[in-house]
């Protein structure tokens, strides 16, 4: 039997919870995933960013100069949970965590992008292959269309250098883009399936069999400054499931936070974790 791909199904009975705390206010429960994201974007200093990918981006910038050194990306995770261990109709996330991280960061220039499929109105949506959001979700045609938008808002913000940040699935899709770029200088994960196949077997689902997996994709020889962080309490990627990427990556950074779990609380005190992971230009 398959069951729940998403990193995020776990947690059906608090979804709309968090979703109505997140955007701070339970009456903005009758607005979409969409409008609540924009909102929050929105109060926080972020402009709507169209791109011709197609994926969903938000940008801030405090920098007044015509060329901004460095940009920070920040990568959506998996999106909406699975009910009953099927796929969702719509992957847009209720509660967007990676967004959260993003307003948490103070530096000067800031973007986040959402994840193939999410935030598309339903015309859109139905010309979405499934697959995008299920076993192809860290694909040849994921990849791509990642590494594009991340080229695109880069171009946009005249940025020389980027950080990439990605949460939970958007973790593994960032080591996934980095292997293939050569303008990155720093990685930070959260709470990221870094081992695919691992991940799959441990909590008993289908595996991703259209899908690259980074402990055996990315070059163990890379030299970048990478920081992964892991909660001890997280159910949904337990960090035993990350020890082959680990191997492979000795000077890789692993941060365990023993009373942490897959959300809950690497939005605090993030700006100082970032700091210290990711030393600004």
């Amino acid at each position: 039997m398959k069951i729940d791909h998403g990193c995020v199904g776990r947690f059906v009975g608090t979804a709309i919870f968090l979703g109505c705390v997140f955007v701070s206010g339970c009456a903005n429960l009758t607005a979409s995933p969409t409008e609540r994201a924009d909102t929050l974007a929105q109060q926080n200093g972020f402009v709507n960013v169209p791109l011709q990918s197609g994926l969903h981006a938000y940008w801030r910038t405090q920098s007044s100069s015509a060329t901004a050194p460095e940009l920070t990306i920040y990568i959506e995770g998996d999106g909406a949970h699975w009910p009953r261990g099927l796929p969702p109709a719509d992957p847009t996330p209720i509660n967007p965590y990676a967004l959260k991280l993003a307003i948490a960061d103070t530096t000067s220039n800031v973007a986040y992008l959402g994840r193939a499929c999410q935030y598309l109105p339903a015309s859109e949506l139905a010309k979405c292959p499934l697959a995008l959001w299920t076993d192809a979700r860290f694909g040849d045609d994921a990849i791509t269309s990642m590494s594009r938008s991340i080229d695109e808002i880069k171009t946009k913000s005249k940025a020389k250098s980027l950080r990439l940040v990605g949460y939970s699935g958007g973790g593994t899709l960032a080591v996934l883009v980095l292997a293939k770029r050569l303008d990155v200088s720093c990685l930070v994960t959260v709470a990221a399936p870094l081992d695919t196949e691992t991940w799959a077997a441990t909590l008993g689902v289908s595996p991703l069999k259209n899908s690259h997996n980074p402990a055996l994709d990315m070059d163990s020889t890379s030299e970048f400054r990478q920081t992964h962080f892991q909660g001890g309490a997280d159910a949904v990627v337990p960090p035993s499931t990350t020890l082959a990427f680990r191997s492979r990556h000795p000077t890789a950074k692993f941060v365990l936070d023993e009373n942490y779990d897959h959300e809950c609380c690497w939005d605090k005190q993030w700006a100082q974790r970032m700091a210290a992971a990711c030393p600004s230009l």
